[in-house]
């Protein structure tokens, strides 16, 4: 079957944007711990990006010419399991829908609390492509499959591990995509239950199509006993994602209160149709409370632009569950 010229030039983009680009702005040094709210409050990595010999990045006009005219961002719905919340439940709703109102942006948005049993989700089985966010898959599967032959991850793997997933390292997803196969991959997302994933062409794993739905089963494998992680895989997981840097904190982390324990993954892609993908996924955890929120995006004119929009949701959900 033949590409189509929208996934051709995605694809080539993809290889100006993910093969010879920098995950990020200079990163500072990687935390010893766990990232609590006070040093959660970090700003996106400034936009430098260098495109490889003979290509050319997108120019700020062609990002605007692929972006569709905006739309009422949908009303979000939330309940509350058991009906033990009714009232927060509706809050919420309310107030994450108030919070993307008159965005441009388009949101796939999940959530789930275990302390209350409050879930909630917009679009939660649109498509996404997922841009950095996939590397938490990439372990996760590559993990599930040493644990199904018994072994443990290599010294090199372990290094690969940590610079995707703490720097976003694309260098170390290329490797740990390929050390994953397809099989493999395909394996992890029938048992996580993520069954509308559809992982990117090739070596393109940034071109995965996710949704909010999926990627919240995904969370929910990270902390939640199960037959397809191992605890100490699942500790390792948040561990590394609890070292995020610094630059790489923003999203689905703002407006968390203090002493909450922040996990979180984001991507960021520029595209020719739907502009800037901005993606964010985050654990928070402190004794008694343990949530999840997953912020998907496009159509975004500007990195910091699709940041705000996730940025804008997120602090009324930590604002409500972080109590």
């Amino acid at each position: 079957m033949g590409i189509s010229p929208l996934r051709a030039g995605a694809v080539l983009l993809l290889t100006a944007a993910l093969a010879a680009v920098p995950a990020s702005a200079p990163a500072a040094p990687a935390t010893a711990g766990p990232v609590t709210a006070s040093a959660a409050a970090g700003h996106p990595p400034p936009q430098h990006r260098q495109a490889p010999s003979g290509w050319r990045p997108l120019s700020r006009a062609q990002i605007r010419a692929g972006l569709r005219p905006g739309r009422p961002a949908g009303t979000v719905r939330c309940s509350s399991r058991g009906g033990r919340h009714p009232v927060l439940a509706r809050r919420l709703a309310r107030r994450i829908t108030a919070a993307l109102r008159g965005r441009m942006s388009v949101v796939g948005l999940a959530l789930a609390d275990q302390r209350t049993g409050i879930s909630c989700a917009l679009h939660r089985r649109r498509h996404f492509y997922s841009a950095s966010v996939v590397k938490v898959t990439i372990l996760a599967a590559l993990l599930r499959k040493l644990q199904a032959g018994h072994r443990r991850l290599s010294p090199a793997q372990a290094a690969l591990a940590a610079q995707m997933i703490t720097e976003s390292s694309n260098t170390a997803a290329s490797l740990l995509w390929a050390q994953d196969g397809r099989r493999a991959l395909r394996r992890f997302l029938y048992l996580a239950r993520m069954r509308h994933t559809v992982l990117g062409p090739g070596g393109y794993w940034g071109l995965t199509q996710i949704t909010a739905q999926d990627e919240l089963r995904l969370l929910k494998v990270l902390t939640s006993a199960s037959t397809v992680l191992s605890k100490p895989a699942r500790v390792y997981i948040r561990r590394l994602m609890a070292r995020v840097i610094p630059g790489q904190r923003w999203g689905t982390p703002a407006g968390v209160r203090p002493g909450v324990v922040v996990h979180v993954k984001n991507g960021w892609l520029p595209l020719p149709s739907y502009g800037w993908r901005i993606n964010s996924l985050g654990i928070f955890s402190r004794p008694r409370t343990s949530y999840m929120i997953v912020v998907l995006t496009k159509n975004n004119p500007t990195m910091a632009y699709g940041v705000a929009t996730i940025q804008a949701a997120a602090r009324v959900i930590n604002h409500r569950l972080g109590r």
